[in-house]
């Protein structure tokens, strides 16, 4: 077509989705020419092998894909007239997923600026006729029918390049206020074009606008394009060395497959920066933070995207728009730093207590006693707005597990949940793959300077005040001797993603040969460490961990703990004769005897692999000793588990041990004597790696036997008289804690606000030990809610554990049994027991008692209903096997014994008021509702008291719904507890609540049958036998009876009640199917 006097006639680009419309119907290879405003043009990209780029004109779209039609591209500008000649409608299937009807270009196609040719505009209805199309929709009406309006609003801008620092990311400045985004602009060139000093003009931008500066934001979509007005004029910018963008860069494939919007984007660079500073080395910070998004933000969905279909989609709707309606989804890096400031306000709590206690007469020495000690909890990561990054380090100061960033640093206690509470070490555990959960919950050497990214954790504060406050009055700073905060972090490993690592062994110009936490490390592999043959090792087996203590009462404190375990095998240090080691007047065996035993080692990688290798010979020996870890090497306090192996390794040429064991002849004979264990000191330097049980070859059945911890004691076994042991173990509940001053007992005159110099207190406080005023933490330790016993804890000169909350499940080793004159057993903690927190008090459930003590989820019990059967009550007394576990029985509900709402603390389980936790020593603002309820049931066999501690289970037995339940809550918030139990009467209701509740127990519509899944409650705390038998009870453990027959009355003795607890419940019918269940 000649652009001179020649007319072209050409259909209005308003009416051509009319053509489209009727494509079916027309001729076939019809062809028409188009003019109209063009709406937007993509830049040309690419889909798999075809370079293409498309133009909406009007409401319809022509995609150009020859490659003689790809120079149009750059002569197309939006918001301006051309003339499309001889373009050919079709239907696209491919690569969309709803066929779309477009016009194509074909062979004698030309492209025109309107005005630079001669036109002549016909009716639509006239060319559908010249193409014998004669069933036409006449009127306005049938076009709009055909056509969406976009009512997305796209803006355009021009204006001059000022800045390029964040280029290689898609992200531009221009004229110094407004940010271009164009890293979701597909398009070939890479945008090599935008120089500081260049003018360009930018169509179809999403416009995103913040109250800080710079304050707007324009982000390109696949219906963008950019033109350039104007080169840069200055020389000197040409010079200038700018990152080149890539579409294959992590953070522009996080912007791209997330959708993410302008405040997002700002977050992830941030998150860029920090993650370089936090890393503080050859770290590759961009892939570190991909690894986060994709495993700790699982709230980020991936949105694969179709450039063809955003395009072609009206109204417009691209991954952006997905961005703009989800809000923030990229969260933030929390601050070490700050979780210290937000809880070490001492004016903010005095401010607190004082209103707390405004309302408050006690005597001052209560008062006093009361704001000595209190904890916050606080989660910290329970929304998806911050999660913590940060190395795991091992103090060599304090001797506790440490996170740290770039502003701080926290220590650390490690949990473990009640899934993860039995688990047992594999090779798993000792390599994670870069980017992967940390599937091991017990800490492990190689987390040292591991860069994690923690999910979920609760950080938590404890605060101790050496006051002399005269009334509730005064609580204010000037009365205030002393104060200390202890602030720390309470995770579990399972939450943590391993991000990264850096090996302390190679020089920083060694990268890294994987991106694995690996231990023990692959020998001979460059970036490792040296081999292990090179340097002085000893496998060691640690059957118990003494507690941190003060090395000295110098100026020059320092920590020390020993390690009571066996060598097993000669040690490899260099210098140091094996003989001394094995020689038999020193080598013992376990039972004390002077012979040798003959026990494996450590396979090599070969021998690991051959299941079938042989024990080696008798040579070795396993030598009872304490290692001594002093100086730095009390880092590896907190990675040392009791019954596991572990190779220490000296650095380098340095000796394994500091000081080797003493060989005098007087010494000698002592210890052949009395078979005590030698003593050897490490070196400040020793490194410490774990060792599966499972690689240690050659053990005989008798040695392993020797190497398995002794079983736990039980509450009820330490509380009985006929106990002999004085050195305990065992696991139990916090139920309270308090502080007692240490020489109550004496007659001695206590100066009560006494307190350690400022310089002192400085000194313990670094390393972590004692309390203000030296006080004794007195623990109340339950077991299971039904028997408990007294923990007295003198913390002077040890280190103090954290993690000693109400609630929290802990484990007691080597604890000293003790009866006061009084013939009260309480147990006291001394320097060789030892401590550790194995689960805490979840406060999102309804009570510290049911996330503790409380039976498996709902989900989980109907899983295992399933595959109960269905038993008889009076089976628990044939002393068969059978009846102990979980079981189904079908009963009915005779009469409620017990019925328990309340409003309870959601930190540590206490009675909420409306003043807060009735705890003095529990700081939480939050609640939660709790419910409890004991029933009375038969199944026609044996009567059994039910107990109920789920706050669900006892909706369900009450049968109320949801909503009924809701508004009962309401009803209990207002009185804070509501306790009913059968003995009261009528008499004894106070309220309309307590009438509707008694009310409630006593009808038939609660009184019915039920099916319930039920296990028996002794079983918990074994305060019976496992197994029961009714020919074994005594005459005082059975149960007086009346039976009115309606002449007169008999009295009998029965078996006792059974105590058993509901895992989960249904309604369910006595029908004959069931019995024959039952029967047969």
């Amino acid at each position: 077509m000649s652009s001179g006097t020649s007319v072209l006639n050409v259909v209005a680009g308003e009416e051509a989705a009319l053509v489209l419309h009727y494509k079916d119907h027309l001729p076939r290879g019809s062809l028409v020419n188009i003019c109209g405003l063009v709406s937007a043009v993509s830049e040309v990209f690419r889909v798999k092998k075809d370079h293409l780029f498309l133009i909406q004109l009007e409401n319809v779209f022509i995609v150009i894909k020859q490659h003689k039609f790809l120079a149009w591209q750059e002569q197309i500008t939006p918001k301006k007239e051309f003339v499309f000649s001889n373009l050919c409608p079709t239907t696209l299937h491919k690569g969309i997923s709803v066929p779309t009807r477009v016009f194509v270009p074909w062979t004698n196609s030309e492209m025109h600026a309107a005005d630079k040719v001669n036109i002549f505009t016909i009716r639509i209805q006239k060319w559908l006729e010249e193409k014998t199309v004669t069933d036409i929709e006449h009127g306005n009406d049938s076009l709009s029918t055909m056509t969406k309006e976009n009512t997305t609003k796209l803006v355009s801008y021009q204006g001059v390049v000022t800045g390029t620092a964040s280029a290689k990311y898609g992200i531009y400045e221009l004229d110094g206020k407004i940010i271009l985004h164009v890293s979701a602009l597909p398009a070939r060139h890479k945008f090599v074009f935008l120089k500081i000093g260049t003018r360009i003009v930018v169509y179809n931008t999403h416009r995103e606008e913040f109250r800080e500066e710079p304050r707007i934001h324009l982000h390109c979509c696949v219906m963008s394009c950019i033109k350039v007005e104007e080169n840069c004029s200055n020389p000197q910018s040409s010079h200038i060395k700018v990152d080149t963008f890539s579409p294959s860069n992590q953070v522009v494939k996080l912007i791209t497959n997330f959708g993410l919007n302008g405040r997002d984007i700002s977050s992830l660079l941030d998150m860029v920066k920090r993650i370089k500073v936090i890393a503080k080395g050859p770290t590759h910070a961009e892939e570190i933070v991909s690894h986060i998004l994709s495993s700790v933000c699982s709230w980020l969905k991936h949105h694969p995207r179709n450039f063809v279909g955003e395009f072609l989609t009206i109204p417009h709707c691209c991954h952006l728009l997905v961005g703009e309606l989800s809000g923030r989804r990229i969260p933030m890096l929390a601050e070490i730093k700050g979780l210290h400031e937000s809880t070490d306000s001492l004016d903010q709590d005095l401010s607190t207590l004082k209103k707390k206690y405004s309302s408050h007469d006690m005597p001052a020495s209560e008062l006093n006693q009361q704001l000595y000690w209190s904890y916050l909890p606080r989660v910290i990561t329970k929304s998806p707005q911050q999660i913590l990054v940060g190395r795991f380090e091992f103090s060599s100061v304090s001797g506790r597990l440490v996170l740290r960033d770039d502003t701080g640093s926290i220590n650390v206690i490690v949990v473990c949940s009640a899934a993860t509470a039995e688990h047992t070490c594999d090779h798993h555990c000792l390599e994670v793959s870069q980017g992967k959960p940390i599937t091991c919950p017990k800490v492990q050497p190689a987390l040292s300077h591991c860069l994690v990214g923690v999910s979920k954790c609760e950080v938590v504060t404890e605060r101790f005040l050496n006051t002399d406050m005269a009334d509730c009055r005064q609580i204010d700073r000037a009365h205030v001797l002393q104060s200390r905060y202890v602030t720390y972090l309470q995770i579990s490993l399972t939450d943590c993603v391993f991000l990264d690592t850096r090996d302390e062994w190679p020089p920083e110009s060694c990268e890294p040969s994987t991106k694995l936490m690996r231990l023990p490390p692959t020998e001979g592999v460059p970036g490792s460490r040296p081999s292990v043959s090179e340097r002085a090792t000893q496998l060691l087996y640690v059957t118990h961990v003494e507690s941190l203590m003060v090395k000295t009462f110098t100026t020059s404190r320092a920590l020390v703990f020993c390690a009571l375990g066996y060598f097993v095998g000669d040690s490899t240090e260099m210098g140091h004769e094996p003989a001394e080691i094995s020689d038999s007047d020193v080598a013992y065996r376990m039972s004390g005897a002077r012979s040798k035993t003959s026990v494996g080692v450590v396979g090599d990688r070969k021998a690991e692999d051959d299941a079938d290798s042989s024990p080696v010979d008798s040579g070795c020996s396993v030598i009872p000793v304490v290692v001594v870890f002093h100086g730095r090497s009390v880092r590896w306090y907190e990675c040392l588990q009791m019954g596991s192996f572990y190779r220490l390794i000296s650095k380098g040429t340095k000796p394994l041990f500091k000081l080797k064991a003493f060989y005098g002849t007087k010494l000698k004979a002592a210890v052949e004597f009395s078979h005590a264990r030698m003593c050897y000191q490490v070196d400040d330097d020793i490194s410490v790696e774990k060792v599966l049980s499972s690689t240690v070859k050659g053990l005989s059945e008798d040695i392993k036997q020797r190497l398995e911890p002794a079983p736990l004691d039980t509450v009820e076994e330490i509380l009985s008289e006929s106990f002999s042991g004085t050195v305990v173990s065992f696991s139990g509940q916090i139920v309270t804690r308090k502080h007692l001053d240490q020489n109550v007992a004496t007659s001695e005159k206590i100066q009560i606000h006494s307190y350690d110099s400022e310089e002192l207190e400085t000194r313990n406080k670094t390393l972590g030990i004692s309390i203000l005023k030296r006080r004794t933490v007195c623990l109340e330790v339950g077991a299971f809610q039904r028997q408990s016993v007294q923990v007295y804890m003198n913390l002077d000169n040890i280190s103090y554990p954290l993690g000693l909350l109400p609630g929290a499940t802990v484990l007691f080793t080597r604890l000293e049994r003790r009866v006061s004159s009084s013939g009260t057993v309480y147990c006291q903690y001394t320097t060789v027991s030892t401590v550790s927190v194995c689960q805490v008090s979840n406060p999102n459930t309804s009570s510290v008692s049911d996330s503790t003590w409380g039976t498996a989820h709902r989900g989980e019990v109907l899983q295992v209903n399933s595959q109960l059967g269905v038993q008889y009550l009076s089976q628990l007394y044939n002393g068969t096997p059978t009846s102990v576990g979980s079981f189904q029985v079908l009963c009915h509900v005779c009469t409620f014994m017990k019925l328990s709402l309340r409003v309870a603390c959601a930190a540590c389980g206490s009675r909420f008021t409306s003043t807060g936790c009735s705890s003095a020593h529990c700081s939480s603002v939050e609640s939660t509702f709790s419910a409890k309820a004991s029933v009375l049931v038969d199944d026609g066999s044996a009567p059994a008291i039910v107990s109920f501690y789920k706050s669900d289970l006892v909706r369900r037995v009450l049968c109320l719904s949801h909503e009924q339940w809701h508004d009962l809550q309401d009803l209990i918030q207002q009185r804070e507890e509501v306790f009913i139990h059968q003995f009261i009467g009528r008499s004894g209701v106070t309220s309309s609540v307590e009438s509707f509740l008694m009310l409630l127990c006593d009808s038939a519509h609660v009184k019915r049958r039920l099916q319930m899944c039920v296990r028996p409650a002794w079983t918990i705390a074994r305060a019976r036998p496992a197994v029961l038998n009714m020919n074994n009870f005594t005459t005082d453990e059975l149960l007086y009876k009346k039976i009115t027959t309606g002449l007169d009355t008999f009295e009998t003795r029965c078996h006792p009640y059974l105590q058993l607890e509901c895992l989960d419940l249904q309604e369910e019918n006595f029908d004959p199917v069931i019995f024959q269940k039952l029967t047969s």
